[in-house]
């Protein structure tokens, strides 16, 4: 009488059929995973065109604002601008929620931010200097520059600061116009947006 013996382990097609199934799980969900992604970065990048595009809203009304007063100048540089203009503050103007004032812009470098802090007339007095406040991150690079019509050249400049310490300005309040150029990270992808703002009172 035979007795038959079954051989324990997989047989050659068995393990096939395994890798086989295996290696289609694991590439659907690598799909799926990689799809996941790329939706996560094009939301994350027009969140971020958004912040951009409102920051750039923001400060075009500002500039549009911009008066000539005594002891309030237009000051910057390369990473930071301050102007009179008017701010929206309803603690210092309770009637209306809106007066003259100065507000800064600066970029920080190392925490990658553009901080804006706004001053009223009662803060510049009296000396106080409020805390900035962050109002577009995941920055890596800002530039301010100033356009202006040097009278001794004839011909328009632009400058890294203002005043600027070459050239005399034909208008030595305001520069003509005031270009940002800022940009951003999302992903492996840079995002760079370049903007001019005339000042209506330099002309």
């Amino acid at each position: 009488m035979r007795i038959l013996i079954r051989k324990k382990g997989f047989t050659l097609v068995e393990v096939a059929l395994t890798v086989g199934l295996t290696s289609i799980i694991a590439l659907s969900i690598y799909a799926s995973l990689s799809y996941g992604l790329t939706i996560w970065q094009r939301v994350q990048a027009g969140l971020a065109e958004e912040d951009a595009a409102l920051f750039f809203s923001k400060l075009n009304d500002e500039l549009d604002d911009v008066f000539k007063y005594p002891g309030f100048e237009l000051v910057g540089n390369s990473s930071e601008v301050k102007f009179p203009t008017i701010i929206s503050d309803s603690l210092h103007y309770p009637d209306t929620g809106r007066g003259l004032g100065m507000v800064k812009y600066v970029f920080d470098e190392n925490a990658g931010s553009i901080q804006k802090a706004h001053l009223s007339i009662s803060d510049i007095y009296e000396g106080r200097q409020p805390l900035p406040t962050s109002v577009l991150a995941d920055i890596s690079a800002l530039t301010f520059s100033y356009y202006f019509l040097d009278k001794e050249k004839e011909a328009y400049i632009w400058s890294a600061e203002w005043p600027p310490q070459e050239g005399a300005p034909e208008n030595p309040v305001l520069p003509l116009a005031v270009r940002i150029g800022l940009s951003f990270q999302k992903g492996d992808r840079i995002y760079e947006y370049n903007q001019t703002f005339s000042l209506p009172l330099a002309r």
